[in-house]
């Protein structure tokens, strides 16, 4: 979407929080716990050390692809009728 649309929406208001986690991290985790056995059937809840918003995570990417675009907060209920 940044490389055509000259802006990003961010529902929510872009105050969402995420946790992003390096995908590698992820791939050694699991390897781990099959390795030792006790990967089955259970839940693991893996993130990363920081905790950014929608519209943190958002600007981060733009920054990094070097690309400049108008980051619009849409609410929830706005998003929800445009679906």
């Amino acid at each position: 979407m940044a490389r055509f649309s000259p802006v990003i929406p961010v529902f929510g208001g872009g105050d969402t929080r995420i946790q992003p986690v390096f995908a590698g991290d992820i791939a050694e985790a699991v390897a781990r716990l099959v390795d030792k056995g006790v990967a089955d059937g259970r839940i693991y809840e893996l993130g990363g050390p920081e905790v950014l918003t929608l519209r943190q995570l958002t600007q981060f990417t733009l920054d990094t692809t070097a690309r400049k675009r108008m980051v619009i907060p849409i609410p929830f209920g706005i998003a929800r009728i445009m679906a």
